[in-house]
């Protein structure tokens, strides 16, 4: 549930091992007002799932925000090992873990 938690640590990891990790490493460095971004944990990516109705009206509040892409497994910055993390699809809330080199989306967020 602290994917700011992991996203610092994943972000960090990186860095002192030379490796990218290209989605934990955007969150972090995107900036947007005084807003700290990061790649969410799958509890959090369960909590959008739960509430996908009310995010997707909430982003069409928000200038130049995109829908979510309800069939596709989002990322989440929680590890089931060292080479796979967990992703949650929202049209479901189904959940599948995947190598890390995997081609997926993500979805930066961020705490208000």
């Amino acid at each position: 549930m602290d994917g700011q938690s992991y996203t610092d640590k994943i972000v960090a990891l990186a860095l002192a091992s030379g490796q990218e990790q290209k989605e934990a490493q955007y969150c972090a460095n995107k900036t947007d007002g005084n807003k700290k971004w990061f790649l969410p944990a799958l509890g959090q990516l369960n909590i959008m799932y739960n509430r996908v109705t009310d995010v997707q009206n909430g982003l069409t509040e928000v200038p130049h925000a995109t829908q979510l892409t309800l069939s596709n497994y989002y990322w989440s910055s929680t590890e089931v090992n060292s080479l796979s993390a967990w992703f949650l699809r929202p049209s479901d809330g189904s959940t599948n873990n995947y190598f890390k080199e995997t081609v997926r989306i993500f979805r930066c967020f961020a705490h208000f």
